[in-house]
């Protein structure tokens, strides 16, 4: 959103189905898991994240950090 935060904005799926086939999805107009650089985002509850009307994520327990990350430690 600004140079002093990150987010989740897109999401590309591609997976191949038992029967053969492929299902492709992406979504490059998200705005999950807003958090100040230099920290990390933590959430304890189940989340959804809707990539589309056919296709979500759920997550559990989540903490992201994309950058910034020291020996494997996340920031606060």
């Amino acid at each position: 959103k600004n140079e002093n935060r990150f987010y989740l904005k897109e999401v590309n799926v591609s997976m191949n189905l038992v029967n053969g086939s492929v299902f492709s999805i992406a979504n490059n107009n998200l705005s999950y898991w807003d958090a100040p650089l230099g920290s990390s985002y933590m959430c304890n509850k189940e989340q959804t994240v809707s990539v589309s009307g056919a296709f979500q994520i759920n997550t559990f327990d989540l903490r992201v950090q994309p950058f910034n990350v020291i020996e494997g430690k996340y920031s606060t």
